[in-house]
């Protein structure tokens, strides 16, 4: 009896430097193809061609597309920068849905908070746009935090929660819901309880301002 059978290997000695958008900054990588093969009797000996091509970074043991290897440590950062103000935009406007109210001096202090960041102030249409996908989404605020956590520096995540905060206070004593989600933060977030409250303490001092 003959068994012949299909399976996949990843094969890629090559290495090199790239910036990685996990770690943030310059590490080394290892080239990996993924190709299938007819085996024989569980052995492979035809190769059928190429399934997927990826770059694994050395430090995280994450994989990236291929291409991330060949731009620029800035053109990087640039992008994860950027999808990291979105996540903290969507963070924000998560805690301000969690009482169902969206005020104007919430939309102020959010507008505010992003362009000390550095990013740029979002329009009503793209709060509006960002609002429906959050509320389709079901996610609370730390929910989504936690899903996003891994691609955040610690600055980042300071931020974040910062932002969160200051957001939930612009229009008086936090409700319930959001109180709660605040309490959630450091634990999605891996931010010890008395980083926190740091980070809650130097928020307030900016209510004051």
């Amino acid at each position: 009896m003959i068994i012949i059978g299909t399976t996949e290997l990843t094969l890629g000695r090559q290495r090199g430097v790239f910036y990685c958008p996990g770690c943030r900054r310059q590490t080394t990588y290892r080239h990996r193809i993924r190709r299938a093969f007819v085996t024989l009797y569980f052995i492979p000996v035809i190769p059928l061609g190429k399934t997927a091509e990826f770059v694994l970074c050395e430090n995280c043991k994450e994989p990236y597309e291929h291409w991330v290897a060949d731009q620029p440590p800035e053109q990087v950062e640039a992008q994860c920068r950027n999808a990291a103000l979105l996540h903290i935009f969507r963070v924000m406007l998560l805690t301000m849905l969690a009482d169902d109210v969206a005020s104007d001096e919430e939309v102020r202090v959010l507008r505010g908070f992003l362009a000390s960041i550095g990013a740029p102030e979002p329009t009503n249409e793209q709060i509006e746009r960002q609002i429906e996908f959050l509320q389709s989404s079901e996610l609370t605020a730390a929910h989504y935090a936690g899903q996003v956590a891994d691609e955040l520096t610690w600055e980042e995540r300071e931020q974040m929660v910062a932002g969160a905060f200051l957001v939930a206070s612009a229009s008086g004593p936090l409700s319930e819901t959001q109180l709660a989600d605040l309490r959630l933060l450091p634990l999605a977030l891996d931010i010890d309880e008395d980083r926190f409250r740091q980070i809650i303490a130097e928020a307030s001092e900016r209510l004051e301002v």
